[in-house]
C-alpha cells in the first residue's frame, strides 16, 4: 500500500464530507485561496496544504490528512446565495439558499443544482434548463457569464473574503428568446419606495405635460376677442 493510498483510508475514516469552506487557508499546490471542499493536511510538514484537485494530482511522499478546524465547520452553513430569476420584465424575483445545497459530488459546487434550484422559482411552465443563462457581477463590477461547476466555484471563492454576499443571475428562455434583466437588474432595489415616489413624479410631469399641450391646442383655436368684448358663446364649436 502506498503513502498516498494510506492517506487516502485515513481520510475516510474520518468521514468528512460535504461543503467547506476553510477560510483562512491556501493551496500550497496551486495557491488558490480560500480552500472550498476538502483540505488536507500534510502530517509531515508544517503549513502545508493541499485542495482536493492538488491532492488527487500529488505523486510525492508526504502523508496527508483530510482536516476541519471547528470555526469553519461551524461558519459553513453561514454561506448564503441569492438566486435572481428572471422570465421576463414582470416575472423577476429573488430567493436565497444556503450554499451547501448546491453542493455537487467533485467537490466544486454543481451548476446543474444551480440550475434546478433557479428553476422552480421561475413562473413559466416547461423551463428549458439547457437554455438558461447564469450570470455574477465581479468585483470590478462587469458581469460574467458562468456555465460550468469551475466558473461557479470560483465565483463564489471571489466573494468569501471580502465577505459580500453571493448573488447570481438566472435568465430563462421564454417564447420570445431569452429576456434580458431590466436596467436595475445589476443590483437589488435599494430603496423601492424612493424609485416608487419617482416614477409617480414622472407620471405627474407627463400628465401636466399633456394639460398644456391641450390648453395650447384651444388657445390657438379661439376666435380673436377685442378689448373689452366678452367671449361669444359657442365659439369651440363655430366653423
Amino acid at each position: 500500500m502506498s503513502v498516498k493510498e494510506a492517506a487516502v483510508m485515513e481520510v475516510e475514516v474520518q468521514n468528512i464530507n460535504g461543503f467547506k469552506v476553510h477560510a483562512s487557508h491556501t493551496c500550497d499546490g496551486c495557491n488558490v485561496s480560500p480552500i472550498v471542499g476538502k483540505r488536507f493536511k500534510s502530517s509531515d510538514t508544517a503549513n502545508f496544504d493541499l485542495c482536493s484537485k492538488c491532492f488527487a494530482a500529488y505523486d510525492g511522499d508526504e502523508l496527508f490528512e483530510e482536516t476541519l478546524l471547528a470555526r469553519d465547520r461551524k461558519s459553513t452553513k453561514d454561506y448564503v446565495l441569492k438566486i435572481k430569476t428572471n422570465d421576463g420584465p414582470e416575472s423577476t424575483q429573488i430567493r436565497r439558499i444556503n450554499v451547501a445545497d448546491v453542493w455537487g459530488e467533485d467537490d466544486k459546487l454543481s451548476y446543474a443544482k444551480l440550475i434546478a434550484a433557479a428553476s422552480k422559482f421561475a413562473s413559466i411552465e416547461d423551463v428549458d434548463n439547457a437554455k438558461a443563462k447564469v450570470t455574477y457581477i465581479d468585483g470590478d463590477g462587469d458581469r460574467i457569464t458562468i456555465s460550468s461547476n469551475g466558473e461557479f466555484t470560483d465565483s463564489f471563492r471571489q466573494t468569501i473574503k471580502p465577505r459580500k454576499p453571493f448573488r447570481v443571475t438566472v435568465l430563462f428562455p421564454t417564447g420570445d428568446g431569452v429576456k434580458t434583466a431590466p436596467a436595475a437588474a445589476a443590483g437589488p432595489v435599494k430603496n423601492p419606495q424612493k424609485l416608487f415616489r419617482i416614477e409617480r413624479q414622472i407620471a405627474k410631469k407627463s400628465n401636466e405635460l399633456e394639460a398644456l399641450k391641450v390648453k395650447a391646442k384651444l388657445a390657438s383655436a379661439r376666435p380673436p376677442v377685442a378689448n373689452g368684448e366678452q367671449k361669444p358663446i359657442g365659439w369651440m364649436n363655430a366653423e
